[in-house]
């Protein structure tokens, strides 16, 4: 078949779409938008046309030609001359209109895609489905029932069970469609031998409680958590009974010139061995109006450190190192924009 259309799918930012086929007016090219005709839009060059506005990601753009035959596209006057143009027009509207006709039209040979909305004057019989893929009225839809798992023609929302021992039917309220088998451990939780009983409440599984303020008892917490409320009170003391991260120095093999320490696994480093010329970063502080905190065990041997350009030192210089053990401290309060460092290096 011809081709009298193109379709897209629109992705909130592309504005301009393609035409592959011919067309006598820039008016008989249309556009329809999930299906719904609109005139927002205009010719770039006679093969692509713009969107005044792009369509938002997933809507179906629909670009097709529809041939205005309600005129002639040339009137032959008796003794005028006929020229090839003007013949070619002609012969054009009326090959355009007789394709459009065969790409939109139902026809009852072979399979034909319908694209767009269609509406259907009259009435349409649709045989009792016999495949999967058959179509239903919405009377055979609403009388459909479920047996042993299987969707079968019976009074609408009944469930037949059928067995060895029994046949029994129950009705679903106000018409809702009963479970089916695949849908256990899937939208419905499946069987558990452990069955959940009155007496249970308060003992094996907590009671409801209307106050949600409070926590009544002593909580471990196992996992992360996170406090997004503007402050955390404590009325009592706040114990840490686990020491803080600590990250060895194999993170930062002998020799390696550049140092990335990142703060969001660990405020505490070492034992890092400078030996050599280093330059040291610090990544993923806390964020501006929070005050963040690290420390850096080192083993200064013999070499220098380039600090970021934010860190400042007490007296605007940073200090000479001595051989031995030291601890580095750098603390923020603005996001890193400005570190403040102290070194102590009693430990010499």
């Amino acid at each position: 078949m011809a081709v009298t259309e193109n379709n897209y799918v629109g992705d909130g930012s592309t504005v301009l779409f393609s035409l592959t086929f011919p067309y006598l007016e820039q008016t008989d090219v249309k556009v329809l938008l999930d299906g719904v005709d609109t005139t927002a839009f205009s010719f770039a060059s006679d093969t692509q046309i713009q969107m005044d506005t792009a369509p938002a990601n997933g809507v179906a753009v629909r670009i097709y030609r529809a041939t205005n035959i309600d005129d002639l596209e040339v009137i032959f006057s008796p003794g005028s001359s006929i020229r090839a143009q003007d013949l070619n027009d002609s012969f054009d509207l009326n090959i355009y209109a007789a394709q459009e006709v065969q790409n939109y039209s139902v026809q009852d040979i072979g399979n034909v895609t319908l694209t767009g909305n269609y509406t259907f004057a009259g009435t349409i019989s649709v045989p009792t489905p016999t495949a999967a893929a058959h179509a239903v009225t919405k009377a055979y839809a609403d009388n459909l029932a479920i047996q042993d798992g299987n969707v079968v023609p019976g009074d609408k929302g009944d469930v037949v069970v059928s067995g060895d021992l029994q046949t029994w039917t129950v009705d679903t309220i106000n018409g809702v469609v009963p479970l089916l088998p695949a849908d256990i451990g899937v939208t419905v939780e499946a069987y558990d031998t452990t069955i959940l009983r009155d007496a249970d409440i308060g003992v094996t599984v907590q009671a409801y409680d209307a106050d949600t303020a409070k926590l009544d008892v002593i909580q471990t917490f196992t996992a992360a958590q996170t406090f997004n409320g503007a402050s955390t009170s404590f009325g009592g003391d706040l114990i840490l009974e686990e020491n803080a991260r600590y990250v060895q120095d194999v993170g930062f093999p002998f020799g390696n010139p550049s140092m990335t320490f990142d703060l969001s696994k660990s405020n505490v480093f070492g034992l890092v061995t400078i030996n050599g010329a280093l330059t040291w970063t610090f990544a993923n502080p806390g964020a501006s109006g929070y005050c963040t905190t690290f420390s850096i065990f080192a083993n200064y041997v013999s070499g220098s450190i380039t600090y970021p350009g934010s860190v400042i030192w007490k007296g605007g210089t940073a200090p000479t190192l001595a051989v031995g053990k030291c601890i580095f401290t750098f603390t923020t309060i603005d996001g890193g924009t400005t570190w403040f460092g102290l070194l102590n290096q009693e430990f010499s």
